[in-house]
């Protein structure tokens, strides 16, 4: 049963991780045709080297963390967290897909 109730985080963070990827290069075609970054601290580090570093690896770490504490949390506040932060990937990656036609 407990490794039935973590195998959908794994998905769900698996998925996060796709996403973002999707949403690294999303925001790099829409910044090159003249869309803004709405994220304050992204929009500061878009163009130098630390976009990628922070979306391609810190950020993919940072799931690999939680994956690593998530014996260590509320089971239902995990799911919780990590199902919003998944509705929110989902809703910028449509965003892209159908705002922005790349």
């Amino acid at each position: 049963m407990q490794q039935k109730k973590f195998s959908f985080i794994a998905v769900l963070l698996i998925t996060i991780g796709i996403f973002n990827v999707g949403d690294y290069y999303f925001t790099l075609k829409a910044t090159i045709i003249g869309y803004q970054e709405f994220n304050p601290l992204i929009s500061l580090i878009i163009g130098t080297v630390y976009f990628p570093v922070v979306k391609l690896i810190i950020i993919p770490l940072l799931l690999f963390v939680i994956w690593l504490l998530k014996s260590k949390v509320n089971f239902l506040r995990l799911h919780i967290y990590i199902l919003m932060l998944f509705i929110s990937y989902f809703a910028l990656i449509l965003y892209h897909k159908i705002n922005v036609s790349l």
